[in-house]
């Protein structure tokens, strides 16, 4: 899982304006819900500090192995 907030930019083209994808802290660790809660507020924080203006998607991501979803999945949502 992701422990540090990282936020990667692809320059764009004349196709395709610039992207800024933002790997966020991972939730459901091993630190449980007190770390969560920080986690949470580390991204809100940033969202709101940081060089993003704007936010057109948000992307879960769950390994293909997985049918159903985990306890941490339905809580981080």
């Amino acid at each position: 899982m992701t422990k540090v907030l990282t936020c990667y930019t692809f320059k764009g083209n004349t196709n395709f304006p610039p992207m800024k994808i933002i790997d966020t802290i991972g939730l459901g660790d091993t630190g449980g819900i007190r770390q969560d809660l920080i986690n949470f507020d580390a991204i809100k924080n940033y969202l709101q500090t940081g060089p993003v203006k704007t936010v057109n998607s948000i992307t879960f991501v769950a390994k293909s192995t997985d049918f159903r979803l985990t306890t941490e999945f339905v809580y981080s949502c």
